[in-house]
């Protein structure tokens, strides 16, 4: 809830949904002809702007404390409660692939020393104030762990800087091409990636200057992964339908055996996930939770998936 008055501060306990907290801070920033923020007086509208741009803007921008001339104090807390998304594969889309090649599942195992987990973007921009994303972290940790064990690859991919185009500007506006250009943060490779995940010496951690991992001249993974032997990937991060989605295409065009880990990846909403597990299950890969992932790189038989997420 969001309150206006002096003296008195006022929360929001998950800038992430419109309705309510978006429509509260938007009232209170048309309210104020402008607002000074830790970065310096910054007008209204251009503050509101970042506040409607979306998720990722709003979390990590848009001014955790905001006070007006004459000691007006907004306050935008968050709490953040880590969980997972609903996912599903419709049952059609299962009896569709097992008449077309007689079983559900394309890939039945995994040698893991020519496994590599890709994670894409799990960085604090992101993890800070995604539920989704620290309601991936476990899973995502378990399997670095496991397939490292076993003598797998584990790949992190970060957002790296690139030039802003004329046409990325135009298309996202000066201030979120921005925002999205510096999202990777600063600093060594290692310390951007979220702090709660072991990252070990052994694994690649590589920036990706274009939504898809596997574009070429954008990514040294490709090069990388060859050089290891490696010809089957695990998707796993966010977002799911944009990054993760994007280098799972990019991944199958190139030949790899893509994999994409339904309870390891992160959207904004379930029906954002779904949609792409279903894109990549129907056309450039298969789709596992993290439990039947780590049984086949056990060596183990998994069981036919249910397609749907554990309750």
């Amino acid at each position: 809830m969001l309150t206006r008055s002096p003296a008195k501060v006022g929360s929001v306990a998950k800038v992430a949904q419109p309705p309510a907290a978006y429509m509260g801070l938007s009232t209170y920033l048309r309210s104020a002809g402008s607002v000074r923020t830790g970065a310096g007086r910054v007008h209204r509208r251009r503050l509101e702007q970042l506040f409607w741009a979306g998720y990722e803007a709003c979390s990590h921008h848009a001014a955790r404390n905001l006070s007006e001339e004459g000691g007006m104090i907004c306050q935008v807390t968050e709490t953040v409660v880590p969980k997972l998304h609903q996912w599903t594969i419709e049952a059609r889309e299962y009896a569709r692939q097992e008449t077309r090649r007689g079983k559900r599942h394309a890939y039945q195992e995994l040698v893991p020393e020519r496994t590599a987990m890709v994670v894409v973007d799990m960085v604090s921009f992101f993890v800070e104030n995604g539920d989704y994303e620290r309601g991936i972290v476990p899973n995502i940790q378990q399997l670095a762990d496991t397939l490292r064990d076993l003598g797998g690859t584990v790949a992190w991919l970060l957002p790296g800087r690139t030039e802003i185009t004329a046409v990325k500007e135009e298309f996202l506006g000066a201030d979120i091409a921005r925002i999205f250009n510096e999202s990777g943060g600063n600093g060594p490779l290692r310390d951007r990636l979220w702090r709660e995940f072991d990252v070990r010496d052994e694994d690649l951690i590589v920036e990706k200057t274009a939504a898809s991992a596997f574009f070429p001249g954008r990514c040294d993974l490709p090069d990388l992964l060859r050089a290891r032997g490696i010809d089957t990937v695990l998707i796993t991060g966010t977002v799911a339908n944009v990054c993760c989605e994007s280098t799972a295409r990019d991944a199958s065009t190139l030949g790899y055996r893509v994999l994409m880990v339904a309870d390891a990846n992160a959207a904004r909403r379930d029906q954002d996930l779904n949609a792409t597990l279903h894109t990549v299950y129907r056309t450039f890969g298969d789709v596992r939770p993290t439990s039947e992932v780590l049984t086949l790189l056990r060596g183990e038989a998994a069981a036919e998936s249910t397609g749907k997420a554990a309750q």
